[in-house]
Order: C-alpha cells, then structure tokens, then sequence
C-alpha cells in the first residue's frame, strides 16, 4: 500500500478516478512502480450516508526479485477501513473528549 497526498479526483459519473502526482517507489526495496491496472473501493464520506466509489491504481514493483503489488491510496482514506479519514478523526477525537 502507497499513501499519496498529491493527487487529482476526477469525476466520471458515479466513479471518482485518483490520479496521483508524486513518483511512487516501493515500501520494501525502494524500486520503481509501475502501473498494472486499478481497482474500486468504496469509501463513506463525512456529513452523508452515501459511499463514494474510488477507482485506485494498482502498481507492481519492477525489481525482478520483489515484484509485489501495491495499492495507490489518497490520504482520505484510512488503510483497511471503509469510512474516510475526517469520519474516523471525528470518531476518536470524541471518544478522547468524553472518556466512560
């Protein structure tokens, strides 16, 4: 997984595309990503009930001996998680404000 905070979202009907702006390199041996494809996530946005589909990059490293594939995330989505980021912050600063 690749978290990325310089991205593009462009909207295409009920998708949004994520298009990053940064050169990606892997986490585990520091070699170049390539695209192989993409894939949709769903994520629930803050102040709504609807879930906004992500169409994310997949990217596989070129080191022959790594070749592992990675996901290209923006940083409003919190990893393994399927609500945003400002909705998960939200969450835990209440819980902090207001201890049982």
């Amino acid at each position: 997984m690749v978290m990325v905070s310089d991205y593009e979202m462009i909207e295409k009907g009920r998708k949004t595309y994520i298009r990053s702006n940064e050169h990606s390199t892997c986490p585990i041996c520091q070699e170049e990503l390539k695209p192989i494809g993409s894939r949709i996530r769903k994520v629930k946005m803050p102040d709504s009930q609807e879930k906004r589909r992500l169409v994310i990059r997949r990217l596989r490293c070129q080191n022959p001996s790594c070749r592992t594939i990675h996901h290209e995330l923006p940083d409003i989505v919190v990893p393994f998680k399927r609500y945003g980021r400002e909705t998960v912050e939200k969450i835990i600063n209440a819980e902090e404000a207001d201890p049982l």
